[in-house]
Order: C-alpha cells, then sequence, then structure tokens
C-alpha cells in the first residue's frame, strides 16, 4: 500500500468566506498546494487491514501512540482498532509475525494501517 502525500501551504491571501444561515468567517486564508509544496511517500508492506475515516468522525485511539516521523504518521500499541481486527479476522490464527496498527492523520481523513512491518517514508 502507498500513499503519496503533498503538504498544503497556507496562503498570503486572506479572504472573508460566507456560510450559508451561520455568517462570515473573516480573513480566512485558503490551504494551497504550490511547486514549494513537499510530497512524501509512505509505503505500507504486508498490510492485513486498513480503513479511512473521515478526520470529523474519527475518535481518539485507546493504549498508547508514539510520533513516528511528525505528527502525521504515528504507531499504536493497544488501540481499539487492532484488537478489533484481531477479534473479528483469521489474522492472529494466521500471521506469525507481530501486528503493528500505524496511522496517518490527514487534513481530511485518517488512516489506520494493521501490518506487520514498519512504513518506510520517502521525500519525492
Amino acid at each position: 500500500m502507498v500513499v503519496e502525500l503533498v503538504q498544503g501551504v497556507v496562503s498570503s491571501v486572506s479572504e472573508n468566506v460566507s456560510i450559508d444561515g451561520a455568517g462570515t468567517v473573516p480573513n480566512a486564508r485558503p490551504i494551497e498546494v504550490t511547486d514549494n509544496s513537499r510530497r512524501v511517500r509512505v509505503k505500507f508492506s504486508n498490510v492485513l487491514a486498513y480503513q479511512v475515516t473521515d478526520e470529523s468522525y474519527g475518535a481518539a485511539e485507546t493504549g498508547e501512540n508514539e510520533e513516528v516521523d511528525g505528527r502525521i504518521l504515528n504507531r499504536h500499541r493497544g488501540s481499539a482498532y487492532l484488537q478489533y481486527v484481531l477479534q473479528s479476522t483469521l489474522v492472529k490464527h494466521l500471521v506469525d509475525n507481530p501486528v503493528q496498527h500505524y496511522s496517518l492523520n490527514l487534513a481530511d481523513d485518517i488512516i489506520d494501517v494493521i501490518t506487520t512491518n514498519g512504513p518506510t517514508v520517502e521525500l519525492i
């Protein structure tokens, strides 16, 4: 599984944004992808399960959380999602290697990955 990420940059130009029925947000600055945006490729091998959740509906994970490469990539120990996968699939019966839970916490999505190998991160 390969995920390519592009850094959003806060615009230097602000604008007023009207929200129907809720008023106006003054001096909002859009997030833009520019030629200066950094691009990163995160590769997971031997993926056993994954899920994508809209960040608006994500809940804090249980267990320990370790930032792997900044605040975006995290490794979880004793997480609810890992326990769910182990209890509702055949992973614990068919996989001999230790199973790990990683997450990518993005602007719009949270991607949870269950794998036996840590990811590689490459600047592209």
